[in-house]
């Protein structure tokens, strides 16, 4: 009689320890796709980003659409089990309310030299804001396990300005006496460009591709931009949109840890 029994325990704890052993490789597998770039996460984003009305400080409804977009962005970014902080600052005072930046890091080996990228929040309600807002929160995980010499801070502004004026206003509020900005880079719409243009990233103000700027030995502050963030009007994701979107994400991480080194 104590055979079956054994064999019945023996069968029990094998089948225990085979059902942990899944849930702690499915919990792996999730914080691995929580740290690398994926269409399915980036699409969810885009979507989520679609609800989001026009965003600005010169109106209560357009302050309120601000900070929710802040909020969103930082939700998606770290829902749990990611490490990363988001940090807040009062960026501008309209009345008795306070609109808010935030800002969150990934140290690298320069703890104190920083490569700065700016999420403006503030625009108008096409496709062009939803992928920019949508692809941050992969984006930004995408880098967590990446070497970089050069620190990296993403900052999620209300305000839109050149990159210049970014780098002056981040200066006072949140950075340190020292911390240093070793090169900015402003993430910006555009007119009247379809998807199906050269995809890659480019100044706004020119052709020139990044990558060959961030070469230069001292990278100034840039304003760039992809054709997948073309401002027009988009009321659903289409497969196009998506497979480019994750494309630009592609490109952007790895012009990012280009400009880290």
């Amino acid at each position: 009689m104590l055979l079956p029994v054994g064999l019945a325990l023996g069968t029990v704890t094998s089948l225990f320890h085979h059902l942990r052993q899944n849930e702690e490789e499915q919990a792996q597998e999730q914080f691995q796709v929580a740290v690398t770039l994926n269409a399915p996460h980036i699409d969810s984003g885009i979507e989520r980003a679609l609800i989001l009305g026009t965003r600005n400080t010169s109106t209560p409804l357009g302050r309120r659409n601000t900070q929710s977009a802040r909020k969103f962005i930082q939700g998606a970014t770290s829902p749990g089990g990611t490490g990363l902080s988001f940090h807040e600052v009062n960026s501008s005072l309209h009345g008795e309310e306070t609109i808010k930046l935030s800002y969150t890091d990934i140290p690298g080996a320069e703890k104190d030299s920083f490569l700065v990228v700016v999420i403006e929040l503030a625009g108008s309600k096409s496709k062009g804001a939803a992928v920019k807002l949508g692809i941050t929160p992969s984006l930004i995980r995408s880098l967590l396990e990446s070497s970089n010499f050069k620190s990296i801070r993403f900052v999620l502004t209300p305000e839109q300005a050149s990159p210049a004026q970014h780098a002056k206003q981040l200066g006072k509020s949140v950075f340190k006496h020292d911390q240093s900005i070793a090169c900015l880079l402003v993430i910006k719409e555009q007119e009247s460009v379809s998807i199906n243009d050269i995809n890659d990233w480019s100044l706004v103000d020119s052709n020139l591709p990044v990558s060959q700027m961030l070469s230069q030995q001292s990278p100034p502050f840039l304003a760039i931009t992809h054709p997948i963030l073309e401002s027009s009007p988009l009321n659903e994701l289409t497969p196009a949109i998506s497979t480019a979107a994750l494309n630009a994400t592609e490109q952007l991480r790895k012009l990012i840890l280009q400009a880290a080194k």
